[in-house]
């Protein structure tokens, strides 16, 4: 009778897991592809190609170029609402091993990136580059902040976050934490290590221009110049300027594909830890 008594829980629950599952193997799919073109147009910007926006705009308008773009943007689209409700989903139900301390924050604030991604690839295919780039944008957005009191603090907190998710994101890369919503049981040695190593190399990589681009913001906090602001293609385009900067962009930018890869491996061993589902 008390077995009888659980299995409604017990469905409930491998339910919300298989839904759950579905939705971030889409989102990974699409987030995969998003970096994955990032990462080629910075390589093209590494190798001399000044005209190349290594950022979310300048993949959109790659994929826009050929035949067949405007389905495959509105896949995009869904795919990152898809992510970002399965990491709203995942930060709502208990987990089968609980949650770490840090790691409700951080997935949280992956849901609502997913859901801006998401919101700013339709306003792309309804209007076009109307909005410009993403460092425009960047620009435009700390400068309409720092207009408001305030506005220049929240702009400086915003940098130190981004930062300090930075080093999350490496930190948790070092100590091998790419496998952590990962089957990868059923796999040989040398593939889970391939694997593994893709996931180490692709989120150092992202760990770097995360933490480039809240320094930028923090920078133009501490002046008051909007204009030091960068979003992810100034960034990238700066760390081109660097000493050996070529050298150092393309081994962030093939980082950057490689975390692409990563991001479908991680839609084909992902494993959605909430109880019930066997995780």
């Amino acid at each position: 009778m008390a077995r009888n008594a659980c299995r409604p829980g017990r469905w409930d629950a491998e339910r919300v897991g298989r839904r759950l599952g579905q939705l971030t193997r889409i989102g990974l799919v699409a987030r995969g592809f998003n970096y994955a073109l990032v990462g080629i147009l910075a390589v093209q910007v590494a190798l001399g190609d000044r005209q190349e926006e290594a950022d979310r705009s300048g993949a959109l308008r790659a994929v826009s170029r050929h035949a067949g773009g405007a389905a495959v943007l509105w896949l995009l689209a869904a795919g990152f609402a898809a992510l970002a409700v399965g990491r709203l989903v995942e930060t709502a139900v208990p987990r089968s091993d609980g949650w770490a301390i840090g790691e409700r924050g951080p997935a949280l604030l992956g849901a609502v990136a997913c859901a801006a991604t998401s919101v700013a690839t339709v306003t792309f295919i309804l209007h076009g580059a109307a909005h410009g780039n993403d460092n425009a944008q960047s620009k435009g957005l700390t400068a309409r902040a720092m207009s408001h009191v305030g506005g220049r603090f929240l702009v400086g907190a915003v940098g130190v976050a981004v930062a300090v998710a930075a080093v999350v994101i490496i930190v948790r890369a070092v100590r091998g934490g790419p496998d952590d919503d990962m089957d990868l049981g059923g796999l040989r040695t040398g593939a889970r290590r391939a694997v593994l190593t893709l996931g180490v190399v692709g989120e150092i990589a992202r760990g770097v221009v995360f933490g480039a681009v809240g320094f930028f913001l923090v920078t133009a906090a501490a002046t008051f110049d909007p204009g030091k602001a960068e979003g992810l293609d100034g960034t990238l385009r700066k760390l081109a300027t660097a000493p050996h900067g070529s050298w150092i962009l393309l081994g962030v930018a093939s980082g950057l594909v490689t975390f692409g890869l990563f991001s479908c491996c991680q839609a084909r061993w992902y494993r959605p830890r909430v109880p019930g589902t066997g995780s």
